[in-house]
C-alpha cells in the first residue's frame, strides 16, 4: 500500500466517523407525534428565535410563545421589496455548505437561488480591478521580487497549494466534524486560536492567503484580521467552504447565492408552518427565575405585562439580555458581559454612478484606523433582474445597497458622514437615500481571553440550567447558517436525548 492510499484510507475512516457523528440535515428532519404542554418562552423573533420555535414545534411542544421587542420579525433578516425585487438590508447569502438552510428552502418551495459573482476591487489612489486580479496583485506586492515575475497561473497555483495546507492545519487543530462547533480543543490549541486571525496565518506560513481571508472573514463584518481571534477565522472558513472556493476559483463550482423570493420568505414560511403565539413591539425588562419563570414587558401601548414560563430561551443580544436577569450566576454574568459587538450599516441608495459593477468592495477601508468606511456596494437588479438592468438607460438612477463596517461603536452622525465622504457617491449624480439599517450588535464575539478560555464551549455545557437557553448570534457566529445548525445541536444534545434537561 502506498503512501497515498494509507491517507485516503484514513481520510475514508475519519469521514465516516464524521458521517455517524452529528448530521444537521438529519437533526432538522426530525419530528415527534408525542406532546408537551410546557410552556416555553422565546424572546427575540429573529432567525435563531423562529427556527428553534419551530423544530420545538416539530417535537411536540404545543405552548410557545415569542416576544419580539420591534415591530416586524427577522431580525439581522430584513428583505425590503421596490418593484418585487429583494434588497437584503440584513443576511443576504448562502452558499453550498449552508445544508441544513438549502434543506429549509427546499422544503418551503424556496429553493431558487442565485450565483453571486463579479466583485471590482477599488484601491486608494483610484485603481480597480477585478477580484481574481486584484489577489495575484496583492500576492506580487507582498511576496518579494520572485514572485512578481511569475505567471498569473503559477500564483494562482501558490494559492491554492496555501489553501490545502489551510485545510490541514485546520484539521488537526481541530479535528474532523460536523456542523457549526467544533469539540472542544487542548488547552494549547486554544491559546493558538486566541491569537488574531492575522498573526495565526503568519505563524503558520499562510502569508499567501492573507488577500482571500480579507473577503472570506472581514468583508462579511465578521472582524479584522488584525483583530479577531482565529478561532472566528477557522469557524467560518471550514474545510469545506474552503473546496467550495476552491471550485469556484477554478470556475467549477457556485460560490454564494442570492434567494430570489428574498430572505424574509425563509421567515415566513418556517412561522406558516407551526402554530406559534408571536407578539411584536413588546420589550422586555425583567426575567425572575424562582420557581417557575416570570417576564415584565411592557408591550406597545405602555402597559406592563407579567409571562410565566417553564422554559426561556434567550435569542436577543446576549451583552443586553443579561441585565434583564434577576438572579444571573456568576457564569452567565462572566460569559454575556465578556462579548463585544461590531457595527454594520446597510444603506438602500438609489444614483446614477460612474461604475457599473454587480459588486464593488473597498478593501483598503476593512482594516483598523478605518471604522465605519464604506466596504461594499451590491446591486441586486444586476441578479436578479439583469434584462432589465441590461435595457436601463445609462442616466436612469440604479438601487444599490451599501455597506458600512466598524469594530468600535459610533454614533450614527459619524456613519452618516463616512458614507456622505465616500468618492464613488460623491461623485455620482441623483444620488438618493431610500433606507438605512444600523446593526449595532453585529457579530458579537469574545475577545482573545474568552477564547482562551473556552467560553463557547462553557456556554454550550451550561444551556438550560435555571430553565435558561442561550442561542443566536452571541452564542456562536453572525451567519444564518451557523445561527441554525447551533439551534440544531442544541436540539439534538438536549432535547432528543433520552436524559436532558427538556427531554420527557
Amino acid at each position: 500500500m502506498t503512501i497515498q492510499d494509507r491517507v485516503n484510507k484514513l481520510i475514508s475512516v475519519l469521514d465516516k466517523r464524521k458521517a455517524e457523528g452529528f448530521n444537521p440535515v438529519e437533526v432538522l428532519n426530525r419530528k415527534s407525534s408525542r406532546k408537551d404542554s410546557r410552556q416555553i418562552l422565546i424572546v427575540g423573533a429573529g432567525i435563531a428565535g423562529i427556527t428553534m420555535a419551530w423544530l420545538l414545534y416539530r417535537r411536540g411542544f404545543t405552548n410557545i410563545q415569542i416576544l419580539e421587542a420591534e415591530s416586524r420579525i427577522g431580525g439581522k433578516i430584513e428583505s425590503t421589496y421596490r418593484d418585487e425585487m429583494p434588497h437584503e438590508m440584513g443576511a443576504c447569502y448562502t452558499q453550498p455548505a449552508y445544508h441544513a438552510i438549502h434543506e429549509l428552502l427546499v422544503r418551503f418551495g424556496l429553493n431558487q437561488r442565485i450565483g453571486v459573482a463579479g466583485r471590482v476591487v477599488h484601491r486608494d489612489g483610484g485603481r480597480r480591478l477585478p477580484f481574481g486580479e486584484d489577489v495575484i496583485n496583492q500576492l506580487r506586492e507582498n511576496m518579494g521580487v520572485f514572485w512578481k515575475r511569475l505567471p498569473r497561473k503559477a500564483i494562482g497555483l501558490r494559492v491554492l497549494l496555501g489553501l490545502e495546507r489551510y485545510k490541514f492545519i485546520h484539521r488537526r487543530k481541530l479535528g474532523y466534524y460536523s456542523g457549526q462547533l467544533p469539540p472542544r480543543p487542548s488547552p494549547k490549541i486554544l491559546a493558538e486560536l486566541a491569537l488574531p486571525f492575522l498573526d495565526w496565518l503568519r505563524e503558520n506560513n499562510l502569508h499567501v492567503l492573507i488577500p482571500l481571508f480579507r473577503l472570506f472573514q472581514s468583508a462579511q463584518g465578521y472582524g479584522y484580521l488584525e483583530t479577531v481571534p482565529a478561532f472566528y477565522g477557522l469557524m467560518w472558513n471550514t474545510p469545506e467552504v474552503i473546496d467550495i472556493a476552491t471550485e469556484q476559483m477554478s470556475g467549477k463550482g457556485q460560490g454564494a447565492t442570492l434567494i430570489k423570493s428574498g430572505m424574509i420568505s425563509l421567515i415566513d414560511a418556517l412561522v406558516s408552518d407551526m402554530e406559534v403565539s408571536i407578539q411584536t413591539d413588546i420589550c422586555v425588562s425583567r426575567i425572575y427565575r424562582g420557581d417557575n419563570i416570570v417576564v415584565e414587558a411592557q408591550d406597545s401601548d405602555g402597559k406592563m405585562v407579567r409571562i410565566e414560563a417553564d422554559q426561556i430561551i434567550v435569542s436577543a443580544p446576549h451583552q443586553k439580555a443579561i441585565d434583564w436577569i434577576d438572579n444571573p450566576s456568576t457564569l452567565e454574568r462572566d460569559l454575556m458581559s465578556s462579548l463585544v459587538s461590531s457595527t454594520m450599516t446597510t444603506t438602500l441608495q438609489s444614483a446614477v454612478q460612474n461604475t457599473c459593477e454587480k459588486i464593488d468592495s473597498w478593501f483598503d477601508n476593512i482594516v483598523p484606523g478605518r471604522d465605519h468606511r464604506v466596504i461594499t456596494q451590491r446591486c441586486t437588479q444586476a441578479f436578479i433582474k439583469p434584462e432589465e438592468l441590461a435595457k436601463a438607460r445609462i442616466e436612469d438612477p440604479v438601487e444599490r445597497v451599501v455597506y458600512q463596517y466598524g469594530e468600535k461603536p459610533a454614533a450614527r452622525q459619524e456613519i452618516d458622514r463616512h458614507y456622505a465622504e465616500h468618492q464613488i457617491l460623491i461623485d455620482s449624480k441623483k444620488h438618493r437615500i431610500l433606507e438605512r439599517r444600523y446593526w449595532p450588535t453585529y457579530f458579537a464575539h469574545w475577545k482573545s481571553k474568552g477564547i482562551r478560555d473556552g467560553n463557547p464551549w462553557r456556554l454550550f455545557d451550561m444551556q438550560g440550567l435555571n430553565r435558561t437557553w442561550w442561542i443566536g448570534s452571541s452564542a456562536c457566529f453572525e451567519s444564518i447558517n451557523d445561527v441554525v445548525e447551533y439551534n440544531l445541536k442544541l436540539c439534538d444534545h438536549y432535547v432528543d436525548k433520552t436524559k436532558s434537561r427538556l427531554s420527557r
